[in-house]
């Protein structure tokens, strides 16, 4: 028998193929144009050489070779067909056959060919290693060859999922950092800040070129810059620009410079991770604050003291320092406002608003009436907290606004929906509020739909039968049915005496100005909104509950009436997980008796099976 008709051509085809596929990429990638046509007219040759080499081979083998031979050609005439589809990619193809290069036709075929070209050249290679010890056999052993086939066809197409991938990863950039050390990214609130931006900002990063920080910064301001083209991000050496680091006083790198053509503001965010740590999880706030600062105005909010309001004790559950972090990045300066201030004489005429959280001592007749006549004052803004257990009682305030405040000592309860802070029946005054209705102070809260809003010990808002005529007050923020005001204080309800249903917790009270005077601006209108307890906006429930941050966001950008931005700047704290009573219950029963049920139940269904069909042990 001809030894030559079994063995083919030998690997001398496969052989030409790879020289071809070396010589078309040398030409492709590393030759100028008259260089590059001359050597893709080579690899061509050797290409259409190789094939015609194996097809030479298909038609001289034998029958114990044939299998083989149909297999290497396969593979041939794969792995060229995937070279076809690069020539089809190129520019020159596309414009010849009057396609446009960059179009959705040229990115496909950019990301087909490779897939195509390994389907075809990996198991060429895996075929030629698994042939070559058999082309003197008499017959070759196909199950050998299958294998090998088989075994190439599942690498390229693992690796041509992974190439997929990744197109997909770097074309669909998205960065979701769940590490311990992260980097605040830019909130909706800030993202919208920028994108109203009407004049240049100018940002100037102080950092050496090669810096973790320094990237982790710059990360932070890429879609900011997206979002804005007036918003300009640059890299500065104080070393050789000494001149510029002297203008915004730059005394350390890792400081951040805002700049517009009026003002600058800095900020120190460091240039060692370890100590950068803080200054990159409250990137946003700070940032956000800065913005303020050198983009508007600064408008004055005096906060009312002197009544144990909340922020009388420093940080803690009436800590104030998160409501004024919120405030400077609305762009108000806070002054304190209290009897030594001048409270009994009015409020100042520069008051852009008056914040009134939680008072529990009860105000001087003269504060009272300054408060009120304030709240009746066109274009007048107020932010008042209440606590059920105050002393203080601000009628002449509450007839103002057209509102009462009832519950006086008798917090809100609910059986099931609040949260589980002190693990016994007093937790059902911690209300989670999540039954909103249109207005702009609970929009976004609207449109997350999965926030509530955590209430440490609430009363209830109210409407006087007898409200001064022009006020429109609106309850955007109520109490989840089954709320009760808990009269005797032991935190059950009492079918005989209290009443379940469902009760307001939040007030949007706005007023029409007066008449416009001649040669004056015309007067705005005036706004309050009122919140049934004040420690929502103290520190406590606002670091712990995001919801309670985003309605805070929206009251004071409704009463500082800045349009178009929604949500909240974004803090790269770690939110606390939380669940209600019925969601720990949830987690016990199905930790403790679901998940063992399951594992039980799939053991004795296998072992069932086993048995059916006689399978040994």
């Amino acid at each position: 028998m001809n030894t030559e008709n079994r063995r083919g051509l030998g690997p001398w085809p496969s052989l030409l193929l790879l020289a071809g596929a070396i010589a078309l990429y040398v030409g492709e990638r590393l030759l100028t144009d008259d260089s590059r046509l001359v050597l893709d007219g080579v690899a061509g040759l050797l290409l259409l050489a190789g094939l015609a080499g194996r097809l030479l081979g298909l038609i001289r083998a034998t029958e114990g070779h044939a299998a083989a031979q149909r297999k290497l050609t396969a593979a041939t005439v794969v792995a060229l067909g995937g070279l076809a589809l690069y020539g089809l990619s190129t520019d020159t193809v596309l414009e010849a056959l009057g396609g446009a290069p960059g179009g959705a036709l040229q990115t496909v075929l950019a990301r087909l060919w490779p897939a195509v070209l390994a389907i075809g050249a990996v198991p060429l290679i895996l075929l030629e290693a698994a042939y070559g010890p058999m082309r003197r056999a008499e017959r070759v052993e196909a199950v050998r060859l299958s294998q090998a086939g088989a075994g190439g066809v599942s690498l390229a197409c693992a690796a041509a999922f992974l190439f997929v991938a990744n197109w997909l990863a770097i074309e669909h950039d998205i960065e979701v950092d769940r590490s311990y050390f992260r980097t605040a990214i830019a909130g909706e609130a800030t993202r919208g800040m920028v994108a109203r931006l009407e004049g240049d900002l100018r940002v100037h990063l102080f950092f050496p070129r090669a810096n973790e920080v320094l990237g982790r910064v710059q990360g932070y301001f890429a879609p900011l810059q997206r979002a804005s083209s007036n918003l300009q991000v640059e890299v500065r050496d104080r070393y050789l620009e000494p001149d510029l680091a002297r203008k915004f006083a730059v005394r350390k790198e890792g400081t951040v410079v805002l700049e517009t053509d009026e003002r600058h503001e800095s900020f120190l965010v460091g240039t060692e991770e370890e100590a950068a740590r803080k200054a990159l999880k409250d990137l946003d706030q700070t940032f956000a604050e800065r913005f303020a600062k050198v983009t508007s105005p600064a408008k004055v909010a005096y906060r009312v003291v002197g009544h144990g309001e909340a922020g009388s004790g420093g940080e803690g559950v009436s800590g104030s320092k998160s409501l004024e972090g919120i405030l400077r990045i609305a762009g108000f300066k806070l002054k304190p406002l209290g009897f030594k201030e001048g409270l009994g004489g009015g409020v100042p005429d520069d008051a852009e608003l008056v914040v009134v959280l939680g008072p529990t001592q009860p105000f001087l007749p003269e504060e009272e009436e300054a408060l009120a006549a304030y709240a009746r004052r066109d274009g007048s803004r107020l932010l008042l907290g209440l606590d059920p257990d105050s002393e203080a009682e601000l009628t002449p305030l509450f007839e103002a606004l057209g509102l009462t405040y009832e519950a006086r000592g008798t917090p809100l309860c609910h059986m099931k929906a609040h949260r589980r802070l002190h693990f016994n029946k007093s937790d059902r005054t911690l209300l989670i509020a999540g039954n909103f209705s249109s207005h702009p102070t609970v929009h976004s809260l609207i449109r997350a739909r999965r926030y509530g809003v955590t209430l440490l010990g609430a009363g209830a808002l109210g409407k006087p039968k007898d409200a001064r005529k022009g006020l429109t007050v609106r309850f955007p923020m109520r109490s989840v049915a089954g709320t009760w005001k808990d009269l005797d204080g032991d935190f059950e309800f009492d079918k005989a005496e209290e009443k379940k249903g469902t009760l307001n917790l939040l007030a949007a009270v706005s007023r029409k100005p007066g008449e416009q005077a001649e040669g004056e601006e015309k007067p705005r209108q005036a706004r309050a909104v009122a919140i049934a307890d004040g420690d929502v906006f103290g520190d406590l429930a606002l670091i712990n509950t995001i919801g309670n941050r985003i309605l805070l966001s929206d009251v004071v950008r409704w009463l500082a009436d800045i349009e178009g931005v929604t949500g909240t700047v974004s803090s790269g704290a770690d939110e606390p997980l939380e669940h209600t009573r019925d969601q720990d219950l949830i987690w016990f029963y199905g930790t403790v008796f679901v998940v063992p049920a399951l594992v039980l139940g799939g053991g004795l269904g296998y072992l069932r099976w086993r048995r059916r069909k006689g399978v040994p042990r």
